[in-house]
């Protein structure tokens, strides 16, 4: 299957990431919430493979970085594995771009914090 049939495929895999604070310098706590919707806008536009992103403040760190969930049912990293894989996506790989791209957003948004 190709992602097209993917993304039209009404079961599709969720992700939450939680963002720590401190991840947006000294006065994180200040624009974490801020972040987290600019992020997840973001990656919810530019997503060509359907998954959908849910990018939160990370204030509790007891609480895994990465949340995966089908249907609102929780799943852990191999059944996250094995809905990707049917359609010839790799978890890994998903993650590895997601984290990629973030350090960039965070620079660009902190960048228009300060002008």
């Amino acid at each position: 299957m190709n992602t097209e049939t993917y993304k039209s495929n009404t079961t599709h895999l969720t992700i939450m990431y939680r963002i720590e604070p401190g991840c947006l310098g000294p006065d994180g706590l200040e624009h974490v919430e801020a972040f987290c919707l600019v992020s997840q806008k973001f990656f919810n536009q530019t997503d060509k493979l359907g998954i959908e992103w849910h990018i939160v403040p990370r204030y509790d760190k007891t609480l895994s970085e990465f949340q995966y969930s089908v249907a609102s049912k929780r799943l852990d990293s191999c059944q996250a594995e094995k809905v990707l894989s049917a359609f010839n996506l790799d978890l890994n790989t998903v993650l590895e771009s997601f984290e990629d791209k973030l350090p960039e957003l965070i620079d660009q948004y902190i960048a228009a914090k300060k002008s």
